[in-house]
């Protein structure tokens, strides 16, 4: 999941802990060291910040995910695009790019 703003691209660490809670799980396989390919790719870390969790109590239930829920909430405190291949997202009034 990543977030666009201004054609720069930024990774939430609300991504980072669904990777880590599947990968503990064994639904997924990633390396050790997938965050330092992440930002070597030029994808910048963009911060869950209060104001975006003050967002959430703003969010209709179109999307039951509190992960996801979370990514809404962000890109719609800060007018981000968030690209996703979630249809879900299209329910909020957020900028959505489909992959």
């Amino acid at each position: 999941m990543t977030f666009l703003n201004e054609n720069r691209r930024y990774y939430s660490p609300i991504f980072i802990a669904e990777i880590e809670i599947k990968s503990s799980l064994g639904k997924l396989t990633v390396p050790d060291d997938y965050i330092d390919h992440i930002e070597e790719s030029g994808i910048n870390e963009w911060p869950y910040r209060s104001s975006d969790a003050k967002a959430l109590g703003t969010l209709d239930y179109h999307h039951k995910d509190p992960f996801d829920r979370m990514l809404i909430a962000s890109a719609a405190a800060h007018n981000l695009i968030n690209v996703t291949a979630d249809d879900a997202f299209h329910s909020y009034p957020i900028k959505v790019r489909a992959v």
